[in-house]
């Protein structure tokens, strides 16, 4: 045994020099625009109001953008129901070489799948792919594990009908709480389907552990967006006076701890996972769910990209004209690419 680390990390990502002055100024306005704010969070005004006025442009949210082309259609759900889902397909007239499903964030309580018609639609423009968002059900309305189980229903379906829009499930992408629920439809499709090929996963800032006990949780009281209060109110939405331990087992951070730990007894490799690609600002409460998910990603065998943002906030790359933000959007575009281009040239999904 040497003395050279097994991990290694980017120092000047995390310090506080490294923070760019739009950095600072973002997040000094996006504060500004929450203390003006007289409407409090989804508990205040209740759930069903609070995804209406966001919709209206009544929060410090951007109005979402709904664009002409986008289909919505249906996918079978466990229970003899149907789930709904938004579908873009790429304008430039090329074959789509696959599908990328998309989970969307807010806590499991807010947004839903027809808020990012725009990003999909760049999605399916620069990576030639049918780009799809979920529309599962949202808590407290329908609480844990309901979002999940329709996540993986969504996931499942096109991983085994790749006929229903014309090519294979590929990619899967979710940020925030859709990244937690995009981890547990990869895990689950892992262990379900083995011989169906991710080329790769994309999880930008996502919530991978819901006891919000991590340090960057806990200890920051300055964030903006999303706070350690704040993803309290979000968790007893969806797992309202869960134990501790249904709360871990709903964590997608403990699970694959549990599929390690159970590998190592059984004196067996770990289950590959398909590459994946983190992305997550030092200013973020999530950012140790990032750095941590990313180290155990890596620990089963699997290719995982981590890229730090100095002083990024939860959800900085839907800030408009941020420049950070359009970057680590571009990013996810060239990691798309590269990922599908791994695959189709005989299957070397490692990094490039």
């Amino acid at each position: 045994m040497d003395l050279q680390s097994d991990i290694t990390i980017n120092v000047p990502a995390f310090t506080f020099s490294s923070i760019s002055d739009e950095t600072r100024a973002i997040n000094i306005q996006v504060a500004a625009l929450e203390a003006q704010s007289t409407i409090g969070s989804f508990v205040d005004v209740g759930a069903q109001k609070y995804r209406e006025m966001m919709a209206n442009g009544e929060t410090v949210f951007p109005v979402p953008e709904r664009l002409d082309v986008a289909e919505d259609l249906v996918l079978p759900r466990r229970d003899g129901e149907e789930i709904p889902i938004r579908v873009v397909r790429p304008k430039n007239g090329k074959t789509p070489r696959a599908v990328l499903l998309h989970i969307h964030g807010g806590g499991f309580v807010l947004m839903t799948h027809r808020d990012f018609d725009s990003r999909l639609q760049r999605w399916a423009n620069e990576c030639d792919v049918v780009a799809v968002s979920v529309g599962y059900r949202l808590a407290p309305e329908h609480p844990w594990p309901t979002p999940m189980d329709d996540t993986i229903d969504a996931a499942v379906y096109l991983a085994t009908h790749p006929s229903f829009l014309g090519a294979p499930l590929r990619l899967v992408s979710g940020e925030s709480a859709g990244a937690c629920l995009a981890v547990q439809a990869v895990l689950h499709l892992t262990k379900t389907q083995p011989s169906h090929q991710l080329a790769g996963v994309v999880l930008p800032f996502g919530w991978f552990d819901l006891t919000n006990s991590m340090p960057s949780n806990v200890a920051n009281t300055n964030s903006v967006i999303v706070t350690h209060a704040g993803l309290g109110e979000y968790r007893q939405a969806c797992l309202p006076d869960a134990t501790a331990e249904a709360i871990r087992k709903a964590s997608p951070l403990h699970e694959l701890g549990r599929m390690l730990v159970a590998a190592e007894v059984a004196d067996s490799q770990a289950i590959k996972l398909p590459p994946a690609l983190f992305v997550c600002g030092t200013a973020d409460p999530l950012f140790d769910d990032t750095v941590l998910m990313g180290v155990k990603w890596m620990a089963t065998g699997s290719e995982a990209v981590v890229k730090v943002v100095p002083g990024a906030a939860h959800a900085f790359t839907l800030f408009p004209g941020y420049s950070l933000g359009e970057q680590a959007n571009a990013l996810v575009v060239q990691y798309m690419k590269q990922r599908l281009d791994s695959l189709e040239l005989g299957g070397d999904l490692s990094t490039a």
